[in-house]
């Protein structure tokens, strides 16, 4: 296992090199600079030129492409160009908030939604299952941004019983430990569920015809028949093998929340990365665009690799050793 990981992370390198220069790139040819954003148009000409020489944006393409890959190697993501500094305090200081918000969408997505698609296979043909199917088939049609103003509307005007924006109250640092702890979790409820209930119903038909097949197998009626408790064949045979496709969808949620929370912070005034990466590219600010690619690119390395592990985890059978020949 360990050197089928470390293996991973070596085709990995090169993988988000090449993401990160194609987006280099991109960036580069597109019209205009960052230096618009400091330009009035009866700035002498002469200005204009000795600012983006300051900012190294009169050298060639591929000069300045050398000048970040060697920063980037040795850990150094740049200075902004519009914040004025280190990129990786501007990371440090928003990384932590979208962490939280992904992870707990990520906990409402697969836990929500393996245990109501599990429910509904279960109750098949039911009422259960037609009132599953419907609720789930409408939180996976409506966008992820009409959700989050309706929960905006619902709960904090009409009903006003949660924050509707920022991850904390102004009063924050005066709290107790535990009023901390609260306050946190209460302005973390409508984005989390804003962004992780349209996953949730994915994963939840998902899960359902999992567990349709796994309950149709040979080795579910053996169960049966010898006696076992319907708790145990559910959950101990027929969930565990059901598992096995659900987990391959782990590895692409991670990305896709991290682009699903530019919505729902942008909505919510979460002070995030994805108000990060959404200001950087309106303002044409290279190195953070930059470090938030190389980051997402991290984010989808890590989504495959712990899905291969839950694999080895969920089914013994599963080993990534190598082949001998």
């Amino acid at each position: 296992m360990v050197s089928y990981l470390l293996r991973r992370f070596l085709v990995a390198i090169p993988l988000i090199l090449g993401v990160s220069t194609i987006v280099f790139i991109v960036l580069h040819l597109a019209p205009g600079d960052p230096t618009q954003i400091y330009l009035n148009p009866d700035i002498d000409q002469q200005l204009q030129d000795q600012i983006r020489h300051n900012l190294g944006l009169d050298q060639p393409i591929h000069l300045q492409y050398l000048r970040w890959l060697g920063s980037f190697l040795t850990g150094d993501f740049g200075y902004s160009l519009t914040q004025h500094r280190p990129v990786s305090s501007i990371l440090a200081s928003a990384l932590p908030h979208t962490l939280i918000l992904s992870l707990a969408s990520l906990v409402i997505i697969f836990g929500l939604g393996i245990v109501t698609g599990t429910i509904s296979a279960v109750r098949q043909h039911g009422v259960t299952d037609h009132v599953t199917t419907i609720v789930t088939l409408f939180f996976y049609s409506v966008p992820t941004f009409w959700l989050a103003l309706m929960f905006i509307l619902l709960f904090s005007e009409i009903l006003p019983v949660l924050p509707s924006a920022q991850a904390m109250s102004i009063n924050y640092d005066s709290l107790s430990l535990w009023g901390r702890v609260v306050d946190r979790f209460r302005h973390l409820i409508l984005p989390s569920l804003a962004l992780g209930l349209g996953g949730a119903a994915g994963i939840a038909r998902f899960a359902r015809g999992s567990m349709l097949e796994a309950l149709s197998q040979d080795y579910i009626r053996t169960a049966r028949a010898k006696g076992l408790p319907e708790r145990t064949v559910i959950c101990r045979h027929a969930l565990r093998n059901a598992l096995i496709p659900v987990i391959t969808l782990l590895g692409l949620y991670l990305p896709f929340l991290f682009s699903g929370a530019v919505l729902v912070e942008t909505v919510f005034s979460w002070p995030g990365m994805g108000r990060v990466i959404v200001t950087a590219i309106l303002q044409r600010d290279y190195p953070v665009v930059m470090a938030n690619t190389f980051l997402f690119g991290v984010m989808v390395l890590l989504g495959n690799l712990l899905a291969d592990v839950l694999y080895c985890l969920v089914d013994p059978r599963i080993r990534y050793a190598r082949r001998l020949t």
